[in-house]
């Protein structure tokens, strides 16, 4: 897994390079996280690598962060979360209809095209 092609600077990702540093658990995935240029779905599957082969730990309390006893927990329910979002998203069951149980509803032509198009550049299709 390399982390450092998650880093969005090209100068500090060469100076972390060149030193060989080496990320724990909790800095990897906020670098992941914070990447501009990955997918949602490149970012869930470097999660899933991450959860899989670094050490969890805990997340400590921050500015605008609750506590949590497992980064390795706090990850899977993160990803189940934007899952569940992209599927409501991309959901069109409900397209065309005023009910109001869609979280996305569409009703023009333009609208649709547009929904269409995030759908391309979230990389969802």
């Amino acid at each position: 897994m390399d982390i450092l092609r998650f880093i969005n600077s090209k100068d500090i990702r060469k100076h972390l390079r060149d030193i060989n540093y080496r990320f724990n658990s909790f800095e990897a995935a906020w670098l992941i996280w914070q990447c501009r240029d990955a997918t949602i779905k490149e970012k869930h599957a470097v999660w899933d690598e991450l959860i899989r082969t670094m050490p969890d730990c805990g997340i400590e309390e921050r500015l605008h962060t609750v506590p949590q006893d497992s980064l390795h927990s706090f990850l899977k329910k993160y990803i189940a979360l934007e899952d569940k979002y992209i599927n409501e998203f991309c959901n069109e069951k409900n397209a065309n209809t005023s009910d109001g149980c869609a979280p996305f509803v569409y009703r023009s032509t333009k609208t649709a095209q547009a929904m269409a198009g995030a759908r391309y550049s979230l990389h969802l299709t």
